[in-house]
């Protein structure tokens, strides 16, 4: 039966979600700042609201949904701060007419743990993090599971981690192949998730029963960083990487993700379990632009 599905934030992964929901036989209906996006959302035959999830009167235009994609990235050139844009812009679309839908799904981080010691973390791990990006989502996250609470199965927390595919690798790609040095520990853990098995993930949540109200989602197996740039360097021909040490983005070892329970859940099974798989396709043109 078709359905209206909402995506606040349809940017790299809320596009390839509205493709799925389209392609599906729902009406999608997508959110933007900009009125040149809105009219490219409505050419490829998505319903377009222009407004901002930090102004809440601009969200009273949204349908009442059946679901929602909650997605909107942080825009470094913005004069607003994460806690804006992801707590507070998550309790005014809770507010609008989103607020009604029957499932409403919020992209989350696993910016959330702050564990560095190389520990695994899952769904019951210790958040205490230790990042503005961490801290402003771990609020938006208790409004999605928590403010309604008494509607079960409403509110589903994904917390993604590192997401990558067609042109979210180039940058790493193109200091891969001048040789240039990367930046901190070779032995430190990079967990990644490919962004055609996170819009899977959504679609997962979006149609089950009564999902659980949290899932990390992330790859089969965490690389070392030298694992992952020594792939990228396989894969382009470039020399063996090399390493700064410390003074990375990321202290310390970092943490592992686990993805057993959505796989326990949903049945969510991704297409590319490892980076060594989904590299080849990431190195690729992107089919979503």
């Amino acid at each position: 039966m078709s359905q209206t599905r909402l995506v606040l934030g349809c940017g790299y992964l809320g596009r390839r979600v509205a493709a799925r929901w389209q392609e599906a036989g729902h009406r999608v209906v997508c959110l933007t700042r900009s009125p040149e996006t809105a009219a490219e959302f409505e050419r490829r035959g998505w319903g377009a609201v222009v407004g901002d999830v930090t102004d809440a009167e601009s969200l009273k235009a949204l349908p009442t949904p059946d679901v929602v994609l909650h997605a909107v990235g942080y825009d470094r050139g913005s004069d607003r701060s994460r806690e804006q844009v992801a707590a507070e812009g998550t309790a005014n679309a809770w507010d609008s007419p989103a607020g009604g839908a029957r499932r409403y799904i919020y992209i989350s981080t696993t910016g959330v743990y702050a564990q560095s010691d190389g520990a695994w973390v899952d769904e019951e791990s210790p958040t205490e993090p230790d990042s503005d990006g961490g801290r402003a989502n771990l609020a938006a996250e208790q409004i999605v599971r928590y403010r309604f609470g008494g509607r079960a199965g409403v509110g589903v927390v994904l917390r993604p981690s590192g997401i990558y595919g067609p042109g979210r690798v180039m940058r790493s790609a193109e200091q891969v192949r001048a040789g240039e040095p990367v930046r901190g520990r070779a032995d430190a853990w990079l967990n990644l998730v490919h962004v055609d098995d996170l819009a899977a993930a959504v679609c997962l949540a979006a149609d089950a029963p009564e999902p659980d109200d949290l899932f990390l989602v992330s790859d089969d197996r965490p690389l070392t960083r030298r694992e992952y740039y020594g792939l990228l360097a396989e894969r382009l021909g470039g020399p063996e990487p090399t390493f700064t040490g410390e003074g990375g983005r990321v202290d310390g070892l970092g943490k592992r993700c686990r993805n057993a329970a959505i796989k326990e859940y949903l049945g969510w099974s991704p297409r590319f379990p490892t980076a060594a798989e989904g590299l080849i396709d990431a190195l690729g043109d992107d089919p979503a632009d």
